[in-house]
């Protein structure tokens, strides 16, 4: 099994997103020729808190980075990616998560404007009736480039790109050019990270802009409903059976609205289960478990007119690193 080094850099160079809040000096770089990375290195690309994922098991003479050995590829649906005999992610397209069956890693990509369809109809169909994909939800599986579909947090500060064989240099397989190994500089990779441009551009090369704008047009909860999910996978990580999802099908206070996009989509997700209630920060995967009671009235302080048993829950919670809103934990 690839360490948990690798396999944090992996998620980070697939998804785009990153549970960490600050990563100073992290990269993760997807090389599609091994013998571009000497090219990076002359370049000041690398350090210690970077991997690089080369198409050979190679082992690296320099001991200030990572290198990942792996086979096959990431980029298009039926792909395999082996990091070792027992580590294997499949690829498949957003659009026919419904049919499959998920036996291990699995990597879902937008490959095209079909595949945001289905998207937008699980995101409503969760929304409206409270019906969470099987597939999407699953622990074993993994959304490509979330921050271009509005993936919330600080994921601006994930910092990965992917070098094509042809020496092209993209933040992801299914992005637009940022640079190529002969203008790519440490700066170009700072100003990505800084400005969130790599998140815009990671699905430039299938989708265009207006139809993920037009989707969140018709979608305003999308960026919600993406949180939604990673807590849900979160969850069932530690077995856990989920009922429902505050806010999507249902509230544990039926006077309160469902969502409607207009709450920050980083705020605690609160689940129901057959024991209770969980609390689970979508951006770090953090939970907490509570009584029915008490999820209530932070439902209530997070969605509501506010309750005073909610506002000391905030204030436990944003104290455990809860990404909640000052004015709420205040």
């Amino acid at each position: 099994m690839p360490d948990p080094t690798s396999l944090t850099h992996l998620a980070e160079v697939t998804t785009g997103a990153t549970r960490s809040r600050e990563v100073p000096g992290r990269l993760s770089v997807f090389l599609e020729d091994a013998g571009h990375l000497e090219t990076l290195t002359r370049r000041g690309i690398g350090g210690r808190k970077c991997a690089f994922f080369l198409p050979e098991p190679v082992a690296s003479a320099n001991q200030h980075f990572t290198v990942v050995g792996y086979q096959g590829g990431l980029g298009t649906p039926g792909d395999q990616l082996w990091l070792d005999d027992s580590f294997v992610m499949e690829v498949q397209s957003y659009a026919v998560s419904g049919f499959l069956a998920v036996h291990g890693p699995t990597l879902l990509r937008i490959t095209g404007p079909e595949d945001l369809l289905a998207l937008g109809a699980d995101a409503v169909a969760t929304r409206d009736h409270g019906r969470l994909p099987r597939v999407a939800t699953s622990p074993l599986v993994y959304l490509a480039d979330s921050p271009a579909l509005g993936w919330p947090g600080d994921h601006h500060l994930s910092r990965r790109i992917h070098v094509r064989a042809d020496a092209t240099v993209a933040v992801s397989p299914t992005g637009s050019p940022v640079a190529t190994l002969d203008t790519l500089t440490p700066g170009t990779l700072s100003h990505l990270a800084e400005t969130g441009a790599g998140a815009e551009t990671a699905l430039r090369a299938v989708v265009a802009d207006a139809d993920i704008e037009r989707l969140h047009h018709e979608v305003p909860w999308l960026p919600r409903y993406l949180a939604v999910v990673a807590a849900v996978r979160a969850a069932r990580a530690c077995g856990a059976e989920i009922d429902a999802v505050s806010g999507f099908g249902l509230r544990l206070d039926p006077q309160l609205a469902l969502e409607d996009g207009t709450a920050p989509a980083e705020r605690p997700v609160i689940v129901r289960t057959a024991e209770g209630a969980l609390v689970v920060d979508p951006v770090q995967g953090r939970i907490v478990s509570l009584d029915l009671a008490s999820a209530t009235a932070l439902e209530r302080q997070l969605d509501g007119p506010g309750d005073p048993a909610g506002a000391r829950l905030t204030t436990a919670l944003a104290s455990r690193g809860f990404s909640i809103g000052m004015e709420l934990a205040a």
